[in-house]
């Protein structure tokens, strides 16, 4: 009786007719830090899930990234293919992965004097080759802040007359600029005011 209710219950199982992917069809990553596969919900003829059925997850080429549980972790520059197959049917999403390998400084010609009270607006850029990554955030420091100070946003104004060095950095990322403050020139005298 119990193997003829089995039988029964297995026969009316629905069919796995494709893999549906709750996330991008592509994805970029800066980084080397673990990032959760898609989830991966297999589906019968009609779209409904088909439970009790779990994909096998690959990732090609692996030395662009690798499979570690349910993370992929991305090893070097390049797009990989992952994709979840189950018998005949797979889904696939694909990974650029772009590692940053230097940080750029604008708004600042090196060299240049600065003058005592002037503030400029600098930028930090983030770079993989020749490759500008948008929204990787950069930190500003400066080592005397009595001379030079510098804000999160990259506001830095020359406090007194001196040296600094102005750092911008991205996690292990940096470049790092001299910078010499000078006194403000004396204001003129006006010729025809009064003496």
């Amino acid at each position: 009786m119990l193997i003829a209710l089995v039988a029964l219950l297995t026969g009316c199982t629905p069919a796995p007719a494709s893999i549906k992917l709750d996330g991008e069809a592509a994805v970029s990553v800066h980084s080397t830090d673990p990032l959760p596969l898609e989830k991966a919900s297999v589906l019968d003829a009609s779209g409904n899930a088909v439970e009790g059925q779990v994909p096998v997850w690959t990732v090609t080429p692996e030395n662009v990234a690798k499979l570690e549980g349910e993370n992929l972790v991305p090893l070097a520059n390049g797009e990989a293919t992952v994709t979840a197959t189950l018998g005949d049917i797979k889904a696939e999403y694909k990974v650029t992965v772009a590692l940053p390998d230097k940080v750029a400084l604008t708004g600042y010609n090196p060299g240049d004097a600065w003058t005592v009270g002037e503030t400029k607006t600098l930028t930090g850029q983030v770079f993989s080759g020749e490759t500008a990554l948008e929204k990787l955030p950069v930190t500003w420091a400066s080592d005397n802040t009595a001379v030079l100070t510098v804000t999160e946003a990259g506001e830095a104004t020359a406090a007194s007359e001196g040296a600094a060095k102005l750092t911008v950095s991205h996690g292990a990322l940096a470049t790092t600029v001299d910078v010499t403050v000078t006194a403000a020139a004396p204001a003129t005298a006006d010729a025809a005011a009064p003496q």
